[in-house]
Formats: C-alpha cells, structure tokens, sequence
C-alpha cells in the first residue's frame, strides 16, 4: 500500500515539474519573440 502512494505521489511530482518546465519554456519563448520583435522593427 505505502509504494502505491509513493508511485501516484512520484507520479504527480513528475507531471507537475513537467508541466512547469513547459510554462516555463513557453514564458522564454514568448520573451524572445517579444525581444526579436523589438529588434526587427525600429
């Protein structure tokens, strides 16, 4: 019993940090379109 909550709770960990490394790359992606944007156009 005790693995099979450390399993979900692992499992709820890994798709957590999955997802906030997604928002996170999606944010820096979003600042360098923004940045190249500024740059392009004067």
């Amino acid at each position: 019993m005790h693995t099979l909550i450390k399993s979900v709770h692992s499992n709820l960990y890994g798709k957590c940090l999955h997802l906030y490394s997604y928002g996170y790359l999606g944010i820096l992606y979003d600042n360098i379109r923004k940045t190249r944007r500024k740059i392009l156009s004067p």
